[in-house]
């Protein structure tokens, strides 16, 4: 539709819905290709993307989530700190070339930083905890109502976890 004048029929318009990052985790299909808002901590920040994490208080359980912020310089100097506790808005996509999900297209409004559409922190030097896991963890595909039918590996994607005892045999990395 870049020559029609008219609006692209795939693009969504409307306004930013509010979710946690366990409910893009459980239902991606729910807010596929639309502008989410969710709270969560930056626990690593590597290539131009930061992993934040959000604790669910009712389960106990940590879920993370990829956040793509590129090369937006405003997005980086003013949000994208380890231990920042955002509001992120963003649009919620499948990356094909990851196979994931993640949010990207942020944005942050200097003149109004708490805009509507924009990125902002809330909370500064928030202490990330990391998951403790084993090799049970990592291997467990069986989806469990704990994690909303997610396996325990599924819901640790994205999350800061620290292994103990964990044997590696065999890697692959690209």
């Amino acid at each position: 539709n870049v020559y029609s004048g008219g609006r692209d029929p795939n693009f969504y318009y409307g306004a930013a819905q509010e979710v946690t990052i366990k409910g893009l985790k459980a239902y991606p299909e729910d807010y596929k290709d639309t502008l989410v808002r969710f709270e969560g901590v930056i626990a690593k920040i590597s290539d131009n993307t930061a992993y934040v994490v959000d604790l669910d208080e009712a389960t106990g359980v940590t879920y993370g989530i990829q956040v793509y912020y590129g090369f937006d310089s405003q997005v980086e100097s003013n949000c994208m700190t380890v231990g920042y506790k955002l509001s992120v808005c963003g649009n919620y996509m499948y990356y094909e070339a990851g196979d994931i999900y993640q949010v990207s297209g942020l944005n942050y409004y200097k003149m109004k930083p708490t805009h509507e559409e924009g990125t902002w922190v809330l909370e500064k030097n928030v202490e990330v905890n990391p998951i403790l896991v084993d090799g049970d963890d990592m291997t467990s595909t069986a989806p469990s109502d704990l994690y909303e039918g997610l396996s325990k590996l599924e819901a640790m994607l994205h999350s800061y976890v620290e292994c103990k005892d964990l044997y590696v045999q065999d890697a692959y990395t690209t």
